[in-house]
């Protein structure tokens, strides 16, 4: 028996294990998650969860033993601790849907506790400057990344027929990401799958790349060896770090350059919802709480703006109504006369 209900004890019994191998096989089987994201969830099944509970029957594992795992895991880091227990809470999940458990332990376990640093951003003269900085080749990638806030698996996967730069719009529809081997796929979400605006300059930067180094094979706008897609790793050694330091930004990590597209477009009057839809998000959460200082002096912008437009609305209705303003000036208060005040009578009683 456990309390909220009651089992075959066998089905119970069965290891966490050998529960995660069965459906470590049908996600495989199904592409369900991706693999990309299944890649992710056995690095942390490895590392954390398996050594702490793999061995354990289903029915056995406790709210206290969850919460221990979290706990050991946020000594990595909270981000850490919060994807074990996403990755936990969704196996038992699975279990308590097949019977196997009346109860999902890690339900009400809480998230860690993550405090939100706001991203370190550049200027458009840093953005010059690291542009400046990067061999030719990379220019146009170093441009594109800051004014679309793209993120670097959806501009190694960029591909020329998805280039509308008459009208200067560029689509998302695939992304590249790379663990220990590049693996093809679609956006994570459907608001990841979006057209994004650029500026004319920006595609015109990016007509001058494909005119100096044109696509290949396979169509990408950015390629390394042979026309295949650039791997990361050699292009942080050999190209980003050297020429952050050249640009005297050096730590500057080129997935920054998404949040620096992301705080022009606020600084540019862009408001949440729109800077949420760029960056492919599905809501506008992170983005209010990532760029919150940003937010506050655009309000308080807007704040001058309508104190600004008041005065000047006041100002022209004087200018066409002076009699207005000579009524106002002329019209004493109650109980004022001639600039003496005199106290109001009181009625008799």
């Amino acid at each position: 028996m456990q309390r909220g209900g009651w089992i075959a004890p066998e089905r119970g019994r069965e290891t966490f294990d050998a529960f995660w191998t069965r459906w470590r096989e049908r996600a495989e089987a199904t592409g369900k998650p991706a693999e990309r994201t299944l890649i992710a969830y056995d690095e942390l099944w490895r590392l954390y969860v398996q050594p702490a509970l793999g061995r354990r029957p289903l029915a056995s594992i406790s709210r206290a033993d969850v919460e221990d795992l979290v706990a050991r895991a946020g000594e990595r880091s909270p981000w850490r601790a919060t994807d074990v227990l996403k990755v936990t809470r969704m196996l038992l999940n699975r279990a308590l849907a097949e019977e196997r458990i009346v109860r999902n332990p890690a339900a009400r376990v809480p998230v860690p506790r993550i405090e939100q640093e706001e991203p370190w951003v550049l200027t458009p003269e840093e953005v010059e400057r690291l542009a400046d900085a990067v061999p030719d080749q990379w220019r146009a990638l170093v441009l594109l990344a800051a004014y679309s806030s793209l993120r670097w698996s959806e501009l190694v996967a960029l591909r020329v027929e998805r280039l509308d730069l008459p009208r200067r719009r560029v689509r998302v529809e695939e992304k590249i990401t790379e663990h220990g081997r590049l693996i093809r796929g679609e956006p994570k979400t459907r608001q990841s799958r979006r057209s994004v605006a650029i500026p004319e300059q920006i595609a015109l930067e990016v007509a001058e790349h494909l005119r100096k180094y044109p696509a290949g094979p396979a169509g990408l706008v950015f390629s390394g060896a042979e026309g295949g897609p650039v791997r990361r790793p050699y292009f942080s050694r050999r190209v980003w770090r050297p020429a952050a330091r050249a640009a005297n930004l050096e730590g500057f990590p080129f997935r920054n350059l998404r949040h620096t597209g992301a705080s022009l477009a606020i600084a540019a009057g862009a408001n949440p919802l729109l800077v949420a839809a760029r960056l492919g998000h599905t809501s506008t959460r992170m983005v209010e709480k990532h760029y919150v200082s940003l937010f506050e002096g655009l309000d308080r912008e807007i704040g001058d703006r309508l104190g600004a437009m008041r005065e000047a609305r006041t100002s022209e209705s004087m200018r066409l109504r002076p009699s207005l303003a000579e009524g106002r000036a002329a019209s004493p208060r109650p109980g004022a006369v001639s600039g003496v005040v005199t106290p109001l009578r009181r009625e008799a009683e």
